[in-house]
Formats: structure tokens, sequence, C-alpha cells
């Protein structure tokens, strides 16, 4: 029923009951009986009027709370669970930060005693000396995950912006490929493309060659021997672009959406045996976003793999 037919229905009942009572007996009881059938038929009203909002209630998909403070009392659990979730991320950040800068010292202590017995491998054991040599091999590894989770746990915490200056995208690429050449030792064949001078961006120096050299070093230490590995720029209207470009074995689309998590591996057992941490590309995306860039994968199995850190325009400077 309407609620309009539930006010009918109340005031036809009061008239029906006052003509009734008024000719049953005298002016006064019909009067007190038509007080009574006037707080009875209200009663009742109100209870067809709270049966039918009820019922439109429970129909209704998604019944939302009228009024400012029905918007208040639904956005309290939300607001509780995002304070609940933020608090247990700066745990973690705090929690890591903390283990990562106290394993450091050992290591350090480890990596030294290592390294002086490494020195008098050959009047040890040969059994003794190939025990060592791994030990240096995993601590080394150890060192540089150590190292990995601090600089990702201070990119997390610092807002930074403090060290960024106008840098030479350029000047960038080459020093970079000149170190990367360095690490592959010729196996692979690196150029640099695009980077004419006069270009700037603004920027931090050491965490964008972090960055950009982490991407390269990735391409040497996962395609192989002969490939081809391009570090480009490109400024176009919408914004500038520093690409690595490899023509390797390429990654499967699957793994192309969570490469940048962190340990997140494509495959374990060659990762491992590369050296390589697997936040590498966590610490990419983090130092990007501090820049207000973003990172763009295109691969596919046997098509090779291009990385690309796009910056806005307003990053860029110079002709």
């Amino acid at each position: 029923m309407r609620p309009w037919l539930y006010e009918c229905v109340y005031l036809a009942g009061v008239a029906a009951l006052g003509a009734g009572l008024g000719s049953c007996f005298s002016q006064a009881t019909a009067g007190l009986a038509l007080g009574l059938g006037v707080v009875l038929g209200t009663h009742l009203y109100w209870l067809g009027y709270l049966y039918h909002w009820l019922t439109r209630r429970a129909d209704s998909p998604r019944p939302r709370a009228p009024g400012l403070w029905g918007e208040v009392f639904a956005r309290l659990p939300i607001t509780r669970e995002e304070n609940r979730l933020n608090r247990l991320e700066q745990m973690r950040r705090d929690f890591v930060a903390n283990v990562s800068h106290e394993l450091r010292t050992p290591l350090t202590v480890l990596a030294g005693y290592l390294e002086t017995y490494g020195d008098l491998a050959e009047a040890l054991p040969p059994r003794l000396g190939r025990g060592i040599e791994q030990m240096q091999a995993q601590t080394s590894r150890m060192q540089n995950l150590v190292n990995d989770l601090l600089l990702l746990s201070r990119l997390e915490i610092d807002q930074g912006g403090d060290d960024h200056a106008w840098l030479c995208p350029a000047r960038l690429l080459e020093r970079i490929a000149g170190e990367t050449r360095a690490l592959s030792d010729d196996r692979q064949t690196i150029t640099v493309e695009g980077a004419a001078p006069g270009t700037e961006l603004w920027g931090s120096d050491e965490e964008l060659h972090s960055a950009i050299s982490n991407l390269a070093f990735n391409a040497v230490r996962y395609t192989p021997a002969g490939s081809r590995i391009v570090l480009r720029w490109r400024r176009e209207a919408g914004g500038g672009m520093i690409e690595v470009e490899d023509d390797g074995e390429g990654i499967e689309p699957v793994h192309v959406p969570r490469l940048t998590e962190r340990f997140y591996r494509v495959d374990k057992s060659r990762s491992t045996q590369s050296g390589g941490t697997g936040l590498g590309l966590a610490i990419v995306k983090h130092v990007l976003l501090r820049h207000e860039a973003r990172l763009e994968i295109e691969s596919r199995p046997g098509e090779g793999a291009l990385f690309r850190c796009a910056f806005p325009p307003a990053r860029l400077g110079g002709g």
C-alpha cells in the first residue's frame, strides 16, 4: 500500500468510530471514545507505515542511510579499516628497516673474515676452500639484499625532492652505458640513441642513475650473449621517455603486471644464479613515483623486452 492510503484508512476509521459511538452514548462518552480511537488509529497508521518502509528497504539492493549522519555512520567502518591498514603498513616498513639495519653490521664482519680466509685459499684444503668461496658468494648476495631493502625502505618513508636539480639525460645515459658495457664484458652490444644534448630533466641524479642502471643491468643479466641492448631518450608532446630495450628471450605476458612486486621472479633459479635480489624493479617503480613518472613494460616471448620510464612535461626543460 502507498503511504497516502494509510492516511485515508486512518481518517475513515476514526470518523466511523466517532459516528457509531456518538449514536450509542452520550456526547461526553462519545468524545472520550473518539480520543481513544485517534490514539489507536495513529499507532496503527505508523505501524503500517513502518512495515511499508521496511519492505521497501529489504527490496532495495543497496540500502543507504539518509541524511548527513547516515553518511557519517556509513563511513566510520571504512575509516577504521583504512586506519588499521595504514598502521599495519607502517609497522611493516619499520620492521623491514630495523631488521635490515641490524643485519648490516654482522654481515660486514662476516664478509671481512671470509675475504681474509679467501686470500689464504691456496694454503687451505680444497674442500675448505670451496666452502669459503660459496660462503663469500652467499654473504655478498645477502649484503646486496640488505642494501636494497634499506634503499627501498628509505624511498617509501622519505618524500624526497631535496636533491632534485636539472640534469642532462644524454650524459646520464652515456654514463650508465659505460657501466653496462663493463658488466657485459663484450657479451652484448650496448648503444645509446636519441640522447641529444640540450634537453634537461628535473630530478635526482643519484636516484635516476640507480633506477635506469638497474634496468640496464637486468638486460645484461637476462639476455644471452650476442644480444643488443639500447638505451634511448625520446621527447614527445606527452613528456619525456627513457627506454631500455633488448632483443633477448622476452617475458610471458602473464608475468608483466607482477614484475614490480617485491621478490617476484619469473625464473627463480636463473635469478638466484645471476645474483639478483628480486627488489630491483620495485626500487625502479618507487624512484619513478617520486619523480611523478611511471614504468611501462612491453614484452613478448621471443621478441625481447622494452622498459619505458615516462616523465610528465612539467619535468622537462631546455630545447
